[in-house]
């Protein structure tokens, strides 16, 4: 499996997805944000490696669900030790 994200403006190809960098998600939340109204909740859910990205990004913001602008969130399945499991 190949995660990718598609090129920013002024980029030309797909590039891997780095799961220990939030700022992916945290562009994607400030552009629904920007879309739907700051006062929009959104609700975070992730699974396997993604379910790791979404609670590597809330860690990145833990004192308080306004500064990561996830009102709430769920993991699915997701390895909390990637080491340990031979991912």
């Amino acid at each position: 499996m190949i995660n990718h994200i598609a090129p920013r403006e002024g980029e030309g190809d797909l590039r891997l997805l780095n799961f220990s960098n939030a700022q992916a998600l945290k562009d994607t939340v400030m552009h629904m944000k920007a879309k739907f109204g700051s006062d929009c909740k959104i609700l975070g859910v992730g699974f396997s490696m993604g379910g790791n990205h979404l609670i590597r990004y809330l860690g990145d913001y833990k004192t308080s669900s306004d500064s990561s602008g996830i009102h709430a969130a769920m993991t699915i399945g997701n390895p909390f030790d990637v080491l340990a499991t031979g991912l």
